[in-house]
């Protein structure tokens, strides 16, 4: 492998970049050439990247060009191998990425070297900007969901095709208001809860006479991408409830078992976990690594029917991503979270 020296050459318009016989070229916009270039996601949340390898043709013979990038986790990407020196990678995460370039040298005429690998000696950064909100999520409906003798409103969507909603664990945040009287006097729209990017329905237990009545409630949805950017709202979609041989009105009780996304996630180092019994039972909640060792035990007792909520305080831990179990009775279910430090 030949060890090259670092420079800094201007070679007119074409060519700007460190180097010392391996250089990226300046072929217009949407190609890196040179340190702190911006590139912008699209709808997706992905940026593409061109770029052109380049070494002197009148000294080397060159068979291979490449490329290989590092994302804003540290992650380097395998060498591209292209037969030509123009090549395209997709940037999927917003931040500081480097880019290194390489050529398969044939042989160098002036040296008569032959068959290795020659590098740029320098690594160039680049930033990845995702500006792009969501589009509104299509298609919402609700009717009426019976479960345990229940009804309660179920709203129904098809997902964003965008990955950096599908992404995130809260990739729908669904709003509320509520006629409860039938006369036309609605309270004020509020965010109601959020779902994750890649869940395209949403049970909302608090009503529990839902299909007919005189009372109304209106539900919209946005999305949120893992950037932060949110979709314009959907339209509203409206059912009646009220009626019904069980109850009557709103309860603030879920009546099924759940185990929710911890938020935030990721985390440093707390964070809240969610989950819902729909009668009393003895409650476990434990967390484990990823090697099943068991870290803490969150819940250890008997609980009442309700929802209930604690905190997990990981200060103590190494970065990671962590298990935790959740079983009361016949209910068991497990989910993944995240420690950043």
């Amino acid at each position: 492998m030949k060890k090259l020296s670092f420079l800094i050459l201007f070679f007119g318009a074409n060519i700007l970049t460190f180097g010392a016989n391996v250089y990226f070229l300046n072929d217009g916009p949407g190609y890196i050439y040179t340190n702190g270039q911006t590139f912008y996601s699209n709808q997706d949340g992905h940026a593409l990247v061109a770029y052109h390898v380049w070494a002197e043709p009148t000294r080397y013979s060159v068979s291979e060009w490449g490329a290989r990038f590092q994302d804003p986790d540290g992650n380097w990407s395998s060498w591209s191998a292209l037969s030509s020196g123009q090549g395209l990678h997709e940037c999927l995460k917003v931040g500081t990425w480097n880019v290194q370039g390489r050529v398969w040298v044939d042989i160098d005429y002036n040296t008569y070297q032959t068959n290795f690998y020659m590098y740029t000696s320098f690594t160039l950064y680049f930033y990845v900007v995702d500006n792009y909100a969501p589009s509104a999520p299509q298609n919402i409906s609700v009717q009426a969901y019976e479960a345990q003798g229940y009804y309660s409103p179920k709203l129904t969507w098809t997902l964003n095709s965008e990955i950096d909603v599908t992404l995130n664990s809260f990739g729908y945040y669904i709003d509320r208001r509520l006629d409860a009287e039938g006369n036309g006097n609605w309270t004020s729209w509020q965010t109601l809860d959020s779902v994750n990017g890649n869940s395209n329905y949403y049970i909302d237990y608090s009503i529990t006479t839902a299909g007919s009545g005189p009372s109304k409630v209106q539900y919209k949805l946005r999305a949120k991408d893992v950037y932060n950017n949110y979709s314009n709202y959907t339209s509203a979609v409206e059912l009646n409830y009220g009626n019904s041989m069980n109850k009557i009105g709103t309860k603030n009780l879920n009546y099924s078992f759940s185990l929710s996304q911890n938020y935030p996630n990721p985390f440093n180092p707390t964070t809240k976990i969610k989950f819902n019994i729909p009668h009393s039972a003895f409650v476990t909640l434990k967390v484990y690594d990823i090697l099943g060792k068991k870290v803490a035990t969150l819940v250890n007792e008997e609980m009442s029917a309700e929802n209930h909520s604690v905190n997990f305080d990981a200060n103590n831990l190494p970065p990671g991503i962590y298990i935790y179990k959740i079983s009361a009775g016949e209910f068991t279910e497990i989910k993944k979270m995240l420690l950043i430090k």
